[in-house]
């Protein structure tokens, strides 16, 4: 938009003896501002997407604490029911974490 009013206002210079450059200074000042609105979207898009990318990183790495808690606690299940020919749960190491 800018540019095209840019180089309407050069073209028409002419004909309208300079009273057109109003135009293109009006295109030049609508290209800056939108060049300056995109980069300040980018910057915030940016800020929200870092933003978004540390709170799934804390997702995560929780997650993968209570998976490494539970893959304990099955470990000491299976190596009790080994041990105990699966017979009481109450003798089991994994009762303490139960209860």
């Amino acid at each position: 938009m800018g540019g095209g009013l840019a180089i309407a206002g050069i073209v028409t210079a002419p004909f309208t003896f300079g009273a057109s450059l109003a135009l293109t200074v009006a295109g030049v000042a609508t290209g800056l501002t939108s060049g300056v609105a995109g980069v300040t979207h980018g910057v915030v898009k940016l800020g929200i997407v870092r933003k978004q990318c540390q709170i799934a990183e804390r997702s995560l790495k929780k997650h993968n604490e209570t998976c490494e808690e539970m893959r304990k606690i099955i470990n000491k299940l299976t190596n009790d029911m080994v041990m105990n020919d699966c017979h009481s749960l109450e003798t089991s190491h994994v009762w303490e974490c139960i209860k």
